[in-house]
This record gives structure tokens, C-alpha cells and sequence, in this order.
């Protein structure tokens, strides 16, 4: 599977990373707004923080999932699970890292 990870908190992103590439290829960015660069198409998932400055994570799915409906979208944040169609799970902070590994297995 084809990850891509969404993290304006690079170490965090990384760190999700090292578990998921152990059985996924899983790409990391720290910049929403590089996601409008990337081609949604190639990823069969997406995990994205919701709070990022300048993009949040429900506007980057959006994005995303107009691009690519079928991927699976994995929306991480501290607060609350927003009301929305664009998210697959939701994952509160702090988490285990290996609980996105099982959602992915899914």
C-alpha cells in the first residue's frame, strides 16, 4: 500500500513513517500545500493532521479526495472527530503508532 503521510510537525510525521514503511511505501510531507503538487491518484492512503497552518487536514482531503474518491483517509488530531464525509478514521492524540497500522490492514 501507498501511504502518504500529512504533518506540519515533520518529527511526527517521520516517526509514523518508520513503523508504516516496515510493511507500506509511505511518502511524508510538512507542507500541506505540497499536496496540490503531488498526484492524489498514485496513494491509496493518506493520514493528515487536522490542525496545520494555512491548509487544515479536512481542506487538504478534500482536495484529495476530488482527485482520488477511493482513497482511504485517516484524519489525526488532538481534538475532537469533525462531522465529514472525507474521513475514513479518526484517530485522537496521543496514539499508538501501530493503531494506524491496524486501520491500514483493514
Amino acid at each position: 500500500m501507498n501511504v502518504l503521510i500529512v504533518d506540519d510537525e515533520r518529527e511526527i510525521g517521520n516517526c509514523i513513517k518508520n513503523i508504516l514503511e516496515l510493511s507500506h511505501e509511505v511518502s511524508v510531507v510538512d507542507n500541506p500545500f505540497e499536496v496540490k503538487t503531488m498526484d492524489p491518484k498514485k496513494f491509496d492512503a493518506i493520514i493528515v493532521d487536522m490542525n496545520m497552518p494555512g491548509m487544515n487536514g479536512l481542506e487538504v482531503l478534500a482536495f484529495v479526495k476530488e482527485q482520488n474518491p477511493q482513497i482511504k483517509s485517516i484524519l489525526i488530531s488532538g481534538g475532537d472527530c469533525p462531522d465529514s464525509d472525507l474521513v475514513d478514521h479518526f484517530v485522537q492524540k496521543p496514539t499508538s503508532l501501530f493503531d494506524l497500522e491496524d486501520i491500514l490492514s483493514v
